[in-house]
């Protein structure tokens, strides 16, 4: 009698307290859009930490014609320091290779990757954001997949086949002509006022 008491009183306590059994959210059915003929995938390229130039965010599109195109915002958005992140302009143009193409082809999938949840290790205390970008049928971003030193291995295996196939040292020349271009004309206003 006195182990049903107990019981007894150890399951009201649990029903008033509001204890509940976690179960599973139902998930909505993901609509996937049709995606880009041009634009294969993005990737975030730039920003974070050190100087304000430095933390200049650009992004990298990779195009079905194997480009690759260098994008970051305005020189004057830039020089202004009023970054617009989803406002950019291409600074060049650069070629893929057969073989860099394919590597990236064969290693991402755009419909997986716009249902993938992406979980962060928010854990971490200096570490990075990692994003990659789909597009729409009319070139425009309809997913910003990744986060904060994302945990999730199929998410990180596309960014690094991406990343790892890109013409690196090209990119980084261009990001600095560009940022000499910020500086340039951050300069020429200075002079004017």
């Amino acid at each position: 009698m006195k182990k049903l008491m107990v019981c007894l009183m150890a399951l009201i306590v649990l029903v008033c307290t509001g204890c509940t059994v976690n179960l599973p959210k139902p998930t909505e059915a993901q609509i996937v859009p049709e995606f880009s003929d041009e634009y294969l995938i993005g990737i975030s390229s730039g920003g974070g930490y050190g100087d304000y130039y430095s933390s200049i965010p650009s992004r990298v599109i990779v195009t079905t014609d194997k480009k690759v195109l260098v994008c970051a915002p305005s020189v004057e958005e830039v020089a202004a320091h009023m970054l617009r992140t989803d406002d950019f302009e291409v600074l060049e143009v650069l070629e893929l290779t057969d073989e860099q193409y394919d590597n990236i082809l064969k290693s991402v999938d755009r419909e997986k990757l716009f249902k993938m949840t992406v979980e962060p290790d928010n854990n971490v205390c200096d570490g990075e954001s990692y994003y990659l970008y789909l597009y729409g049928s009319e070139n425009q971003i309809v997913k910003r997949c990744g986060g904060y030193m994302p945990k999730t291995e199929k998410f990180m295996d596309m960014y690094c086949a991406v990343n790892s196939n890109l013409p690196k040292d090209e990119i980084n020349r261009v990001k600095s002509e560009y940022i000499d271009r910020v500086i340039e004309y951050e300069n020429s206003l200075s002079v004017d006022e």
